[in-house]
């Protein structure tokens, strides 16, 4: 799971617990195995096993700026008129860049909230297919082997036995 799902999934847990409702059995099972992994092994911290901050040390965290970054740019790509994601980046390309000399107050803003805008076509032309590539997917959860002390993983089962 990576940060930014993490943390949104951790204000989920946040807003049903306050609520007094139940977990979802995903959310119940991903927080349970988090803290009984945590409980038998400190050479991880919560962070890192909750997903909220990457195992390898990455940039990338649950507070980042860049997804509502990114959601900002295919707003913007989509108001240029254009059709395709290669024609939206160029001409977005082309607005950011006019917007280092004449300011735009609507990059402006979303600048002054997300950080500054990517000035490559190459680069928003990315971001744009990320978006697309992100619709639709499935993030389903097997549960089929919950709590099986050999689908855990070796060091979980280790640290029972």
């Amino acid at each position: 799971m990576k940060p930014l799902e993490a943390a949104s999934d951790l204000r989920l847990v946040r807003d049903l617990l306050t609520k007094g409702k139940p977990l979802p059995p995903s959310l119940r099972v991903w927080l349970a195995n988090a803290i009984d992994c945590r409980l038998t092994s400190s050479a991880k911290s919560l962070d890192q096993l909750l997903s909220v901050a990457s195992r390898s040390g990455g940039r990338l965290t649950a507070a980042s700026k860049l997804p509502g970054r990114n959601e900002a740019i295919r707003r913007l790509a989509q108001q240029t008129g254009k059709t395709s994601h290669h024609q939206q980046a160029h001409a977005l390309a082309a607005r950011v860049r006019n917007h280092r000399l004449v300011a735009d107050t609507t990059i402006a803003e979303i600048e002054h909230q997300h950080g500054r805008l990517p000035s490559s076509a190459r680069s928003i032309q990315r971001i744009l297919a990320e978006g697309r590539e992100a619709i639709g997917q499935d993030n389903s959860i097997d549960l089929s082997n919950v709590w099986n002390p050999r689908a855990l993983g070796h060091e979980h089962t280790q640290a029972t036995h």
